[in-house]
């Protein structure tokens, strides 16, 4: 490559704009337990979801018939705490409360 092909520019970086004006950054910790909290919650509510997305892998790999064994045995457990049938009110309670308006 010849040194006229080279394009030089000069990077400038900018504090990224609050959505709100009076926002505060939040320490990555905070961000981080939130994310956190909220895997855990999905995993415990969402266990029907992760049978389907397991179910819906490739029959016969390795992988997806370990995935999918996994997602049952947890799917099995999240029923027999009654977990899914609480994730199901709280879905009806939600589209319910879309139908409102």
């Amino acid at each position: 490559m010849t040194p006229s092909a080279v394009i030089k520019r000069e990077i400038v970086y900018r504090r990224p704009v609050e959505v709100v004006d009076s926002a505060f950054p939040s320490p990555l910790r905070s961000v981080s337990e939130s994310i956190g909290v909220a895997v855990v919650v999905m995993f415990l509510l969402g266990s029907t979801g992760l049978l389907d997305w397991a179910n819906g892998l490739p029959a016969g790999t390795t992988i997806g018939d370990t995935l999918s064994n996994l997602a049952q045995r947890w799917n099995d457990a999240m029923s027999y705490l009654h977990l899914t049938r609480f994730a199901e009110l709280l879905r009806q309670a939600w589209q319910a409360f879309q139908n409102l308006g």
